[in-house]
C-alpha cells in the first residue's frame, strides 16, 4: 500500500517550503497549492525552495487568497487527497471552507472565523465564561466615540481581522481616538499583506499586566503552543515573552518557560478552555495571555504555530511539530512528545515607531559565529526602509539562540547584541 496524499496549502507566513517539504515528505505523497506573498522577495525565496523539488512535488497556483478555496477543493478532488495541511493565518478561512466541503480535518469554518475575526473571538471566549477586556467594534459611519464609551480609557485600537500586529496602538484620551482611527485603517488599506481590504477596527479596554516572574528580562504576557487532534488537546510548551516595545510589539520568547510549574498548569488550563470556547478539533493553536493579578487573560487566540515555534522545538527537544501536524491532517495521532534538553532564546528587535532607513548593518559575521547563535536573519539591509507600522514584519533582524540554560541563553543574546549594530538614519 502507498502513502497518503497530502495537500499543502502554502503562502504568506508559516514554515519554509524546505522545512515543511523536509518533515512531511516520509509521510505522504506531496502536492502544493501555492498563493505567492505580496512581497517579491519573499515570495521568490518560496519559489527558490519549491522548484527545487519540482522533480517529485508539483506546484499549483492560486494567485489571490480570494481563490484559494476553489483552488484548494478542485485539486483535493481531481488528486484524490487524504489531508490538507496549512499553517497560513490569511488562508485560515478559504482552507477551513474547502475542508469542509472535502470532509477532511481542519478547523471549520465557523471555528476559523471565530479565529481569524477578533472580535467575534471575543465574544465566544467572553460566552464561555473567559474574562477578558471590554470591547466594541467600530460600526462603519458611527461616531468612534460611542465604541470608547463602552470600552473606557485606556484602550487598545486594532482591527478586528489582522496580522502580526498591524495597525494596533494605544488611545489614552477621548481627543487622540479620531486620529488613531485614521491612522490604523490608512495603514492597514495600505499594508500589501490586507490585498486592499477597507478595515473592521475594534476597540479593547487596556489589559494591565504584572510580571510574573519578577525578572525584568520578561514582559507581563506568555503564550502557550498546542495541538488539537479529533478535539484532543496537547500542550507542547508555555513560552515566556521579553518586553514588548511600543506599540503592542512583541520582541521575543525563551522557550521553555521558567515559571514555576503551578502557574505553568494555570496557563495550560486556561489555554484549553480557550481551544474549547472556540470549538477547535484539528491543528495547532498559538494562544497569547496577559498575566495578571487576577490570573491570565486572553490576548488572542491563533489557529497556527506561533512564528518560530516549530524551529524553537527543533533546537530544545528534537521534536518536528510540522510532522506530528502532518499526521495530524491525515488523522493520525501526533507523537505529541517534546523532551526539552536545553532552552532557546528568539529575538525579533522592533523597528523604531518612527521613518527610517538603515544606513549599515554592522558585525553580521562576528554576531554568527557566536556560540549559541543558530539562526540569524538580517531582515532589512542597507538603503531599505523598515515600516514600524507593519507590526511584527518590521523586525530589524530575528535570531534564534540556544544554551543549556535560560540564563545562559540571556548570555549569548547580550553578545549577539554587542556584535550586531544597525545603523539607522531618520527620514524627514
Amino acid at each position: 500500500m502507498g502513502l497518503p496524499r497530502l495537500l499543502v496549502v502554502d503562502g504568506m507566513g508559516g514554515a519554509s517550503p524546505r522545512d515543511y517539504l523536509r518533515s512531511l515528505a516520509p509521510l505522504a505523497e506531496l502536492k502544493v497549492v501555492y498563493s505567492p506573498p505580496p512581497f517579491p522577495d519573499l515570495a521568490a525565496q518560496k519559489e527558490r525552495e519549491l522548484a527545487a523539488r519540482a522533480d517529485t512535488v508539483e506546484v499549483v497556483t492560486a494567485h489571490r487568497p480570494d481563490d484559494v478555496a476553489e483552488v484548494v477543493e478542485r485539486t483535493a478532488r481531481s488528486w484524490s487527497a487524504d489531508g490538507v495541511f496549512a499553517q497560513n493565518e490569511h488562508l485560515l478561512t478559504e482552507v477551513a471552507l474547502a475542508a469542509e466541503r472535502l470532509g477532511l480535518a481542519y478547523h471549520s469554518p465557523h471555528s476559523a472565523s471565530l479565529l481569524r475575526r477578533k472580535d467575534l473571538q471575543r465574544d465566544a471566549l467572553s460566552a464561555a465564561g473567559l474574562p477578558g477586556p471590554r470591547t466594541a467594534v467600530l460600526e462603519p459611519g458611527v461616531d468612534p466615540a460611542v465604541a470608547l464609551a463602552k470600552v473606557g480609557l485606556p484602550a487598545v485600537l486594532k482591527p478586528a481581522v489582522g496580522v502580526g500586529s498591524i495597525s494596533t496602538m494605544l488611545v489614552d484620551s477621548a481627543q487622540a481616538l479620531a486620529a488613531a482611527v485614521d491612522e490604523a485603517a490608512h495603514h492597514y488599506r495600505n499594508d500589501p499583506r490586507m490585498y486592499g481590504r477597507e478595515p473592521l477596527l475594534v476597540l479593547e479596554s487596556l489589559l494591565v499586566g504584572e510580571r510574573w516572574h519578577q525578572d525584568e528580562r520578561f514582559g507581563d504576557h506568555a503564550s502557550v503552543e498546542s495541538l488539537v487532534f479529533d478535539g484532543e488537546i496537547t500542550h507542547l510548551a508555555v513560552s515566556d515573552k521579553t518586553p514588548l516595545a511600543r506599540p503592542f510589539r512583541e520582541t521575543g520568547h525563551l522557550l521553555p518557560s521558567i515559571l514555576d510549574d503551578e502557574r505553568q498548569e494555570v496557563l495550560r488550563e486556561a489555554a484549553s478552555a480557550a481551544i474549547r470556547a472556540l470549538g477547535l478539533r484539528h491543528g495547532a493553536t498559538h494562544i497569547e495571555f496577559k498575566l495578571t493579578s487576577a490570573g491570565p487573560r486572553v490576548i488572542e487566540v491563533n489557529g497556527r504555530l506561533g512564528g518560530s515555534v516549530a524551529r524553537q522545538l527543533e533546537l530544545t527537544a528534537g521534536y518536528d511539530v510540522i510532522a506530528d501536524l502532518g499526521r495530524i491532517a491525515l488523522g493520525v495521532r501526533p507523537h505529541a512528545n517534546p523532551r526539552f534538553e536545553c532552552s532557546s532564546l528568539f529575538l525579533s528587535p522592533a523597528s523604531p515607531q518612527r521613518d527610517v532607513v538603515v544606513r549599515a548593518v554592522h558585525g553580521e559575521d562576528r554576531a554568527r559565529a557566536i556560540e549559541g547563535v543558530r539562526d540569524l536573519a538580517i531582515r532589512w539591509p542597507a538603503g531599505t526602509r523598515p515600516d514600524w507600522r507593519m507590526g511584527g514584519f518590521s523586525s530589524l533582524w530575528r535570531a534564534c539562540l540556544t544554551s543549556p540554560t535560560a540564563d545562559g541563553v540571556f548570555t549569548v543574546a547580550r553578545r549577539l547584541e554587542d556584535a550586531l549594530t544597525v545603523e539607522l538614519d531618520d527620514v524627514g
